[in-house]
């Protein structure tokens, strides 16, 4: 193993070791999230996994701009970002569907997802 490759280990390790003692980090959430995140990745094609990556985002600036996980809400009508969200929800649902492990867990992930970002958020308000 060259010098930084070792190098480079040893700091991924003290990222994870350092995450890992943050409140809300490391909650079964997380480990969801993660979890169906690579999951996903092995699974699908590139172009899909870069679809479902682009498409989550978009959800994600959406719930935030809602107020989702704590954040103040922007102006806008709520309608029309719920009416986009589920939209997105659709899409992302799409790329996934015909893999049944990635179809089941969806919802889970979803929600996962969103009570990660908001304890992320908590813990970075103390």
């Amino acid at each position: 193993m060259s010098q930084d490759v070792e190098s480079g280990s040893k700091r991924a390790a003290e990222v994870s070791e350092a995450m890992l003692n943050v409140p809300g980090y490391a909650d079964d959430s997380m480990f969801l999230v993660i979890r169906y995140g690579e999951k996903a990745k092995h699974t699908l094609r590139q172009c899909d996994w870069d679809e479902l990556q682009s498409t989550l985002g978009q959800i994600t600036d959406l719930w935030i701009k809602s107020g989702g996980g704590g954040h103040t809400p922007q102006p806008g009508s709520p309608d029309e970002r719920y009416a986009k969200s589920a939209e997105l929800r659709a899409h992302a649902f799409d790329i996934v569907k015909d893999f049944p492990d990635l179809a089941r867990d969806f919802d889970r992930f979803m929600a996962a997802c969103q009570a990660t970002t908001a304890a992320m958020r908590r813990s970075g308000k103390k």
